[in-house]
């Protein structure tokens, strides 16, 4: 007889476009139990109530009373990042383990302010930046580690897209950097463990931006949701170049290591399951304390402060250091 899955009691706070998403997923977890949602749109409350007319879930417009009452074990936050820094706030105070959406917060301020909070309270907190836990970027990630291709000189990564903003987004100055070239950016850190040392950034039709990682290597980002034709896929199209070969991915599931004996075609087997639900995993062991990676609001904070440095080279045309 298997043992029982002990459930972890969750509230979602924030059930809009993205946030039906997670609750899509959330649903078909044995080790999840939803006790209560939380959105300040009363349709999205009248549709969830109806959706969930045959359970014990709470609904409540104030998220506040919601999780004062029902203490759950933490709260997934899919709210847009001007209002989540509010919310953010009375988690921490409270004690709460939080799952958040990216961008954590909208500016390097409100940053600030959480990590200083964070670091005052006894709350888990962790950004699901999803991207990371394909299986072709830890492939990726393990043959730089290994690599007998040598150190890394440059990285480029392109990212092309047609896409219209539509909600908080269309209402959010720098929502391409702040909602899109992060996932990227991270991408830079979490494949190449390196941080950002040095950023130039341009942000017109096509957002570009480049300079330094740790160890003096190069790297060069440009971006956009305004594009015609020539689409990358969601994770963009990478050249990385060691020192002796050059690693082409297509953001996907190929890559190809280009050295001077011969080239090598590698084609990844997709995940077997959402990038999303993988982060929901990490996030669980986080809470189990069973973690493997640096997941913390500290590990995070770099892609966020590289983020709001891209804004502001953007705005004084100067590189930031």
């Amino acid at each position: 007889m298997k043992p029982k899955v002990r459930k972890l009691r969750l509230v979602q706070v924030g059930v809009g476009m993205m946030g039906s998403v997670w609750l899509s997923l959330i649903k078909n977890r044995k080790d999840l139990e939803i006790v209560g949602l939380a959105d300040i749109d009363t349709v999205v409350i009248k549709r969830l109530k109806n959706e969930f007319k045959s359970s014990n879930v709470l609904f409540s417009k104030d998220f506040k009373k919601l999780i004062s009452k029902l203490k759950p074990e933490f709260v997934l936050d899919v709210t847009p990042p001007k209002v989540r820094s509010k919310n953010l706030a009375f988690y921490l105070k409270n004690n709460i383990n939080i799952l958040s959406e990216k961008p954590l917060v909208a500016n390097k301020k409100k940053l600030d302010e959480i990590v200083l909070s964070a670091t005052a309270s006894k709350s888990k907190l962790m950004i699901s930046q999803n991207y990371r836990w394909s299986t072709s970027s830890n492939y990726l990630k393990e043959i730089i580690k290994n690599s007998k291709y040598g150190k890394i000189k440059n990285i480029n990564v392109t990212y092309s897209s047609n896409y219209k903003s539509t909600g908080w987004r269309s209402k959010t100055k720098d929502v391409f950097l702040l909602d899109m070239a992060v996932h990227h950016l991270d991408l830079i850190r979490y494949i190449t463990n390196k941080n950002f040392k040095s950023i130039s950034c341009d942000s017109g039709h096509i957002t570009k931006v480049n300079g330094l990682l740790d160890e003096n290597v190069n790297f060069e980002y440009s971006g956009t949701w305004k594009s015609k034709s020539n689409f990358t896929s969601r994770a963009g199209k990478w050249i990385i170049r060691m020192e002796q070969a050059t690693i082409l991915w297509d953001g996907d599931y190929n890559i190809t290591v280009i050295s001077s004996n011969k080239n090598k075609n590698i084609n990844i087997k997709p995940e077997v399951k959402d990038k999303l639900d993988i982060s929901m995993d990490k996030y669980v062991n986080y809470i189990n304390g069973t973690a493997q990676e640096n997941i913390n609001l500290e590990d995070n904070k770099h892609t966020l402060e590289a983020v709001f440095a891209y804004i502001l080279s953007n705005k004084s045309k100067k590189t930031i250091y």
